[in-house]
């Protein structure tokens, strides 16, 4: 790794660099640039040094990530297979021999409204001389850290098109990943919402006129029935209990996570639930190895690359341990000795990242452990589906019997009273 690369990294993690994003007047026409540097001053310095003083008209210098949020929501979403595309498109272009202006201004044509404003921007920015990875950093909603790293890296080391492949990769798993889940419950998920549906009008609508038909008629009342009675006339106070009771959870779940040591020991408990913890388990592992492979293939050091995936995950709990596994790096250790304690990942995985390390091969051995933990991840997806809706219909078939026996017992007291 040249000193070069060094120094970008150092401007990345460490430098209190930011990307600016400066909007200018040339030549009749206004553009827009993004620029890392620390300060305002030195964005608008690098700017003139890239398009000239003499034509260069500052309209405006802005944080790149200042009015990201509202821009996303005017112009759309960019989605993991928007993304994939654009770098398997990329990939080919480069690789046909075409430089990466003419590529990014080919693709700048997408069907996607907020990718084709951002490939226009890019496009000005590779004119005026600044890089792919710079041209991109301004838009931290879209290309995320692991991306404008892994293109810095391959760019200084010339390796732009394997990179890009790579990270079409890494777009399709994780949006592999997102599908399978969303079909393991959109099913259960329509039948518990059609079921709340159905409660809500029986006590609603149905129960409290069977209440007062059982009340003229004088029939005894089984205690299931005076139950469901009792709930459909106190109906509201339950429906707001139970969106206190939603709100009160969600405050303890803010409040326990301002403390990570506690919030930590949580997380650890609830993957312990059986299929569904193991599946978000291997999943997060599973993406952060992948990504590790492609940082280290990328040239990036070690430690660097830990600093980047650790921040991957909403879990503290493997959050915690990664910045462990850094900072042992950081003071001479390995990577396999900082995650020896590690409760996360399986012992298995663990000693292939030993044994990478001993060989040198490390980037080979995390590629293997990734590849293994997406199959386990697949093989427990397969089993989801099943287990939710056997689940799902239990439930709603205990609440189905409920309401019938409480429906229809003071029926069949009611017909043998009158015979």
């Amino acid at each position: 790794m040249n000193s070069i690369l060094l120094m970008d990294m150092d401007v990345l993690f460490g430098g209190g660099f930011v990307v600016y994003r400066v909007k200018t007047y040339i030549a009749g026409k206004v553009q827009s640039f993004t620029v890392e540097a620390d300060s305002e001053r030195e964005a608008i310095e690098r700017t003139y040094e890239k398009t000239g003083a003499e034509r260069t008209t500052i309209l405006s210098v802005t944080p790149a990530e200042r009015g990201v949020k509202d821009k996303k929501k005017k112009s759309g979403r960019v989605k993991p297979k928007d993304l994939e595309l654009f770098c398997r498109q990329m990939n080919a272009l480069i690789s046909s021999g075409i430089t990466v202006l003419e590529a990014i201004e080919t693709l700048s044509d997408t069907e996607n409204r907020r990718l084709r404003t951002i490939l226009k921007e890019a496009a000005d920015n590779i004119k005026a001389g600044f890089s792919l990875s710079s041209s991109l950093g301004g838009y931290p909603d879209v290309f995320d850290t692991v991306f404008i790293s892994t293109i810095r890296a391959a760019e200084e080391s010339g390796s732009l098109e394997s990179a890009l492949l790579w990270l079409a990769d890494n777009y399709k798993r994780t949006d592999d990943f997102k599908r399978k889940l969303k079909q393991a419950i959109t099913y259960p998920s329509i039948v518990v919402a059609f079921a709340i549906i159905v409660a809500v009008g029986l006590f609603t609508f149905v129960v409290p006129k069977f209440a007062q038909m059982l009340t003229q008629g004088g029939v005894k009342i089984p205690l299931i029935t005076q139950i469901m009675l009792y709930i459909s006339s106190h109906f509201m106070y339950f429906a707001a209990g139970f969106l206190g009771l939603i709100f009160l959870l969600f405050v303890i779940f803010k409040l326990l996570k301002k403390n990570e040591r506690i919030f930590a020991k949580v997380e650890l408990k609830m993957l312990g639930i059986p299929v569904i913890g193991r599946i978000f388990r291997l999943m997060n592992l599973a993406k952060i190895f992948w990504v590790l492979t492609l940082l280290i293939q990328a040239g990036i050091r070690l430690d660097y690359a830990l600093e980047i995936v650790q921040n991957l995950t909403g879990f503290v709990s493997l959050r915690r341990e990664f910045e462990t596994a850094r900072l042992t790096i950081e003071k001479g250790g390995t990577l396999s000795a900082g995650l020896a304690d590690s409760e996360w990942i399986p012992p298995a995985e663990l000693k292939m990242v030993t044994v990478g390390e001993r060989s040198g091969n490390l980037e080979k051995m995390t590629e293997q452990a990734a590849s293994l933990l997406d199959k386990e991840t697949d093989v427990l997806l397969e089993k989801l589906p099943p287990l939710i809706e056997t689940f799902t219909t239990m439930l709603v078939g205990v609440g189905v019997l409920v309401i019938l026996l409480s429906l229809f017992l003071p029926m069949v007291s009611m017909y043998q009273t009158i015979k």
